[in-house]
């Protein structure tokens, strides 16, 4: 009877494990913006400090234009084996004027998303084309 039972145990222990195994797992990093928050924000009256207060700290403000900031929301799934699946994204951008204030609100998702594919080519430096014995003589004569 023991016996029996613990066999049942192990099959109905190894059956849940499976099928746990094969489920996915849905993660969500950013900034959750909700369209009621959108809609507070008027164009041309509220300031980067009004967009703050009502949706956070942006995820991103511009690299090389401060007057833009980005709110980022991803949502993926990760599968049993490590594969992780992007389900959404949506970006918003805020662009505001010299005064700080919105001049406009773009959205863009993850069907605006443009691949990348990266070369194999590399930027020659000058050491890369020097020999040892180059390298050693210029940098006796940089040090005279």
């Amino acid at each position: 009877m023991f016996k029996k039972c613990a066999q049942i145990f192990t099959i109905t222990l190894a059956l849940a494990l499976t099928v746990s195994a094969c489920t996915k797992r849905v993660d969500t990093h950013g900034n959750i913006v909700k369209q009621s928050q959108l809609d507070r924000i008027l164009i041309g009256k509220h300031t980067q400090r009004d967009v703050a207060s009502i949706l956070g700290s942006p995820s991103a403000t511009g690299t090389f234009n401060q007057k833009r900031w980005y709110y980022f929301t991803e949502k993926s799934a990760v599968h049993s084996m490590g594969d992780t699946e992007l389900l959404e994204r949506e970006i918003i951008i805020f662009d505001f004027n010299d005064k700080g204030t919105v001049t406009a609100m773009t959205f863009k998702n993850k069907d605006d998303a443009r691949t990348v594919i990266p070369t194999k080519e590399t930027t020659e430096t000058h050491g890369q084309t020097m020999g040892v014995v180059d390298q050693f003589i210029d940098n006796l004569s940089r040090g005279l």
